[in-house]
C-alpha cells in the first residue's frame, strides 16, 4: 500500500474558519492564514508553527518586531496556538488591599 501525496495544507487553532486548503507553490504561510479568515483576537502569532508531512515541526521566529513563518509544503499543518491568560488582578482583590490600606493609615493617624 503507498499513500498518495497529500496537496493540501490543513489549518487549525485561534483562526476564523479553520480549513483545509489546496496547496500552491510560492505561497507563504500568511497567505494560507489568511484564507483561513485570519487570526482570532485571542491568537497568538508568533507562537504559530507548522508541522510537516514527515512530523518535523518548525516555529514562527522572531526578527525585530517581524514574524518569520515558516513555510508551508504540501501535506503540513498549520497551528495557531491561543494566547496565554495573564493573572490579572481582581476588581475585589485591589478593593480589599485599598480598603485595608486606608483603615492601617486612619488607625496610625488616630494614634498620633
Amino acid at each position: 500500500f503507498v499513500p498518495k501525496k497529500l496537496e493540501t495544507v490543513r489549518l487549525r487553532g485561534e483562526l476564523l474558519n479553520p480549513t483545509t486548503v489546496r496547496h500552491q507553490n510560492n505561497k507563504t504561510t500568511k497567505y494560507y492564514i489568511n484564507n483561513a479568515g485570519g487570526f482570532k483576537s485571542r491568537a497568538d502569532k508568533s507562537k504559530t508553527y507548522v508541522i510537516y508531512p514527515n512530523g518535523l515541526a518548525r516555529a514562527t521566529k522572531k526578527f525585530l518586531f517581524f514574524n518569520i513563518y515558516p513555510k508551508a509544503e504540501p501535506g503540513s499543518e498549520v497551528i495557531v496556538p491561543k494566547k496565554s491568560m495573564k493573572n490579572p488582578i481582581a476588581a475585589n482583590q485591589l478593593l480589599n488591599f485599598t480598603t485595608g490600606l486606608a483603615t492601617l493609615i486612619l488607625a496610625i493617624n488616630q494614634i498620633n
